[in-house]
């Protein structure tokens, strides 16, 4: 058994969340049973009913709570399984990291290609006391050159915005939805509310890795081919041209399209599993 399997749900990004949650428990159940004993002492049944029914809807958001760290503990060994990493959230992490930097090393490429472009249709060459410039017009192609690199911009900012939003939700943003979740089921009214919490944090802290886990393995084995950074006698090359665009067709529906398929992924599993979290199992059972 691989170490990530043994040690998956104890990753800081599946276990931190644990002691918070269970500390707000225990505290709800401490104050329920300091209720209900003062509601006994002052021999007040209202007060006592609302504290069975606050115990009653703690009881069920404990057992959700259960239910959610077996299904991450499940999810994990899958990842680990295919990743190999110690967690959805390092694989996803790893792999939005990984785009980044071919992202930002071919932009390189196509800036440098463009300097040596730029720097051979400067030379000029004394022939039987003519001047000729036997490069001249390349500066065009070394301007395209600099555009695909442009195009690449916004891409590798979304990357970085992609990997900082991965390493806060995994380290922040499940440890404040799911208890703020919990509370809201305890108090009268916000039920549908708190089941749409628990329902995103849920799909942020299940699917939202989950996705660049199967977005990673959908490329994997394709890689970018590098390009030449000098500038060819002609100052272009058709098999060049066809590289960088084969490269751009491969790095862009990474940065664009998989991110945007992971989003509404995310917000769909957040809808539907509101849907789930919002009973009780009361009603499931029909009564």
């Amino acid at each position: 058994i691989s170490t990530c399997l043994r040690t998956c749900t104890l990753a800081s990004e599946y276990s931190n969340w644990m002691p918070i949650v269970g500390g707000i428990i225990i505290l709800i159940l401490f104050g329920i049973g300091i209720a209900f004993m003062i509601s006994r002492a002052a021999n007040r049944r209202d007060w006592e009913a609302i504290a069975r029914m606050e115990l009653y809807h703690l009881s069920i958001a404990i057992i959700w709570v259960l239910i959610i760290a077996a299904v991450a503990n499940i999810t994990c060994s899958i990842s680990c399984s295919i990743t190999n990493d110690e967690s959805p959230f390092t694989s996803a992490i790893n792999y939005a990291a990984s785009v980044n930097q071919q992202l930002q090393s071919f932009s390189n490429q196509l800036y440098l290609k463009a300097k040596s472009i730029r720097i051979e249709s400067a030379i000029t060459i004394v022939i039987l006391e003519t001047w000729v410039s036997p490069y001249a017009g390349c500066e065009n192609i070394a301007r395209t050159y600099e555009n695909f690199a442009v195009i690449l911009t916004p891409f590798i900012a979304s990357m970085i915005v992609q990997q900082y939003a991965l390493i806060f939700i995994s380290q922040v943003a499940f440890q404040f939805l799911l208890p703020i979740g919990i509370i809201m089921r305890l108090i009268p009214g916000l039920k549908e509310s708190s089941a749409y919490v628990i329902g995103m944090a849920f799909a942020l802290y299940i699917f939202l890795p989950l996705t660049y886990v199967v977005s990673q393995k959908a490329v994997e084995g394709i890689s970018i081919a590098p390009i030449s950074t000098s500038s060819a006698a002609d100052c272009v090359s058709v098999t060049e041209i066809d590289t960088i665009l084969q490269n751009i067709g491969l790095l862009l529906p990474q940065a664009v399209f998989f991110p945007a398929l992971s989003t509404i992924i995310t917000v769909a599993a957040a809808r539907a599993f509101s849907e789930i979290f919002k009973y009780d199992f009361a009603e499931l059972r029909g009564q």
